[in-house]
């Protein structure tokens, strides 16, 4: 094709013509069996990312433990994932302590 880079690498990353990855869709439309697929099966890191948001992330996690049964974690240990620098420098300037409401029990 004339005047477009065609890139056959293995490493160059499946975009559609608006530059999302499939991920990012998942993620957009809250497909968490997907976004489980493309995480923990093919290794895609969700910090690779170049559209994620704190919001998309915490909307997919939210749902995500709401999916849970209760007893989920129950004699499991799981393994943290480290967060990079960059995400850690967040201002806490202002913010006083947080409190957390319980859920009520059923």
């Amino acid at each position: 094709m004339k005047g477009r880079k065609q890139q056959n690498t293995s490493e160059s990353p499946l975009l559609t013509s608006k530059g999302r990855s499939p991920l990012a869709i998942a993620m957009l439309h809250q497909k968490l069996d997907l976004v489980r697929f493309f995480v923990a099966e093919a290794g895609v890191s969700l910090f690779s990312e170049k559209d994620m948001n704190s919001n998309m992330a915490l909307a997919n996690f939210t749902t995500l433990l709401k999916m849970l049964p209760e007893t989920f974690f129950v004699g499991k240990l799981v393994e943290p994932t480290a967060v990079p620098h960059s995400a850690t420098r967040m201002s806490l300037e202002g913010e006083s302590s947080t409190s957390f409401a319980r859920r009520p029990s059923m």
